[in-house]
């Protein structure tokens, strides 16, 4: 089988070079084989550079338990990304009536897109049960770019 093929020589070889450069025809036809495939997932792990392969439907199982702890989740009736949105624009503006930050700064903060950040998981290989590790990812949402450190003190302007 050509996955078995695959795995085999993940640990047999040391990959110190591009993956793409190294890899053999039946092995780059094993991890297409492998993304591929509906019934799996792929995802880095929590520690380390391992790469996990797990049943799709236990990852979704395991995610769908996380959310409905309602000690930590919380059900939102409607997506607050507008209004989110709204403030942020009406603080940067007000910044910028005020001469606090520069029209090119208020550019630069200014969202122009509502992406809900997306939540994703990487499976704890170390810890018994592969419990999940939950992530979210802000990348491309409104408030990325007033996330970086040296917009640490704008931040917190905008949650006063």
């Amino acid at each position: 089988m050509k996955i078995s093929i695959f795995i085999r020589h993940v640990q047999v070889r040391s990959y110190s070079a591009r993956p793409e450069e190294i890899y053999y025809k039946d092995e780059r036809q094993a991890i297409k084989d492998l993304k591929n495939a509906e019934e799996i997932i792929i995802l880095p792990a929590d520690k380390g550079k391992s790469t996990v392969v797990l049943d799709r439907n236990d990852y979704v199982e395991k995610v769908n338990t996380m959310l409905v702890d309602t000690k930590t989740y919380e059900d939102l009736p409607s997506d607050p990304t507008p209004k989110y949105k709204r403030k942020l624009i009406a603080t940067l503006t007000d910044l910028k009536k005020e001469g606090k930050i520069t029209e090119a700064k208020c550019k630069e903060l200014c969202p122009t897109a509502e992406n809900v950040p997306r939540l994703y998981c990487t499976p704890k290989i170390h810890k018994p049960g592969t419990p999940l590790r939950p992530i979210v990812d802000y990348t491309s949402t409104i408030g990325y770019n007033t996330g970086c450190p040296e917009k640490k003190k704008l931040t917190v302007t905008l949650l006063l």
